[in-house]
């Protein structure tokens, strides 16, 4: 088993990306990929969650994480996902993605949780 096949055994996580688009004044996003397998991995916590808001399922969070995305995914700065992982749903902000030749890195600027 190659590289890739590796790391795409690992990509159990869904993720739905969207993008502005360039065209529209009012910033409408777009939807690019859908669905895509992925594996959020986070990193450090960068700064620590607000206090629970009771009308918000869990805490508030600031923190960044790494998203591992199959080779070939195309991923633009400001692009906005919603990965879905364990039950568990994490929105955000893109950096540019960093491709390899087996895989796809982008991090990803959590700033909502909640549950599903």
């Amino acid at each position: 088993m190659g590289e890739a096949a590796i790391l795409r055994s690992t990509m159990t996580d869904r993720v739905t990306i969207t993008r502005a688009s360039k065209d529209d004044p009012m910033g409408v996003l777009k939807t690019v990929y859908e669905s895509l397998p992925c594996a959020l991995s986070r990193t450090a916590m960068v700064t620590a969650p607000d206090p629970h808001d009771p009308g918000r399922d869990l805490a508030e969070c600031g923190f960044r994480a790494t998203l591992f995305l199959p080779v070939g995914t195309r991923i633009q700065v400001g692009d906005h996902a919603i990965v879905l992982k364990e039950g568990v749903q994490f929105m955000g902000v893109l950096s540019p993605g960093f491709p390899y030749p087996s895989h796809t890195v982008a991090v990803m600027n959590i700033q909502e949780v909640l549950s599903s």
